[in-house]
């Protein structure tokens, strides 16, 4: 959505380039997120770049009568109203103000979240995928998340990305784009196949460092067949089963109530868990991790529990 953004020739809304920009992946504005509330330096800034990148934002949407749409996934977990009043201190000008998020399915949303912690190498996760349903999976409720959005005294809406193959357009539409003007778009598919995820947690587990797993990384997605593949259901059936009771079946009701939104989860009682390897899968972890000596055979050794689902 991001890039589409960014490409687009004459954009309804304007996307600010002040603050955009930070690891590769990151197109939004994630440097004004990250200068406002420091710590460490994040995407080439820090807290004391927040005044001129808050004033360059101000040039820049001032020479505009179109809306601003400022995007950055670091909010979800951020003190929202902090950004908003710095953001608004500098902005000084009468706005209608929308803030908008997305609403997937649970454990779409879970195992889609595993994915990117496992996959990222400085990322600390070494949890399997039920130990972190067991233990982050309260995190993935959207309703303390409105909570949070609500005590900026903003508007809040919500959007169902599902189905997802027509989200590109529901997004688009909402925030004032024709429908024969919304971007071309182009899926870019970076999350794991199960057998890479099963390899890189074997290797988060077994060799620690953030400089060989970020080697092996390499070694895998080069030498493994289909390793980039759409999230799957990774959890067990029991692990699953406790996850809906304690918290999605409530917050799907929260959902409804608040946004007519339904989120359908999978049937828990026909749901197979797809976290697992065959022998040839194996053998073509320990192959890639063959150069990687008796951490590579440690490696394969912690994988194999996995074969055969």
């Amino acid at each position: 959505m991001q890039q589409a953004l960014i490409d687009h020739r004459n954009p309804v809304v304007n996307f600010p380039k002040a603050g955009r920009g930070g690891p590769a992946e990151f197109r939004g504005q994630h440097g004004l997120v990250f200068a406002h509330f420091g710590g460490v330096p994040r995407g080439g800034v820090s807290k004391a770049d927040a005044p001129r990148l808050f004033e360059e934002l101000r040039v820049e949407v001032e020479e505009s009568s179109k809306d601003i749409l400022i995007s950055s996934e670091m909010l979800e977990m951020k003190n929202v109203g902090s950004f908003m009043d710095e953001l608004l201190s500098h902005l000084k000008m009468p706005l209608d103000i929308e803030l908008l998020f997305t609403c997937r399915e649970h454990f779409s949303r879970a195992a889609s979240l595993y994915n990117n912690r496992i996959r990222t190498p400085n990322s600390p996760e070494q949890r399997s995928p039920d130990e972190f349903l067991n233990g982050h999976g309260h995190k993935i409720c959207y309703a303390p998340l409105v909570q949070n959005l609500r005590k900026t005294g903003h508007r809040v809406t919500a959007l169902n990305y599902h189905p997802s193959d027509e989200w590109v357009k529901r997004f688009f539409t909402h925030i004032g784009f024709a429908e024969q003007d919304i971007p071309s778009n182009k899926a870019v598919l970076i999350a794991y196949s199960p057998r890479m995820l099963i390899a890189l947690l074997a290797a988060k587990r077994v060799v620690k460092s953030p400089k060989k797993v970020s080697a092996l990384i390499k070694q895998f997605d080069k030498q493994m067949p289909r390793s980039r593949e759409p999230s799957r259901f990774i959890f067990s059936p029991e692990a699953a089963r406790q996850a809906e009771e304690r918290h999605y079946a409530a917050d799907r009701k929260f959902l409804k109530d608040e946004f007519n939104i339904d989120l359908t989860p999978p049937d828990l009682s026909t749901q197979t868990c797809e976290f697992f390897i065959s022998d040839e899968e194996l053998g073509q972890i320990a192959a890639a991790a063959s150069k990687f000596g008796s951490q590579g055979k440690a490696l394969v050794d912690f994988a194999r529990q996995y074969v055969g689902g």
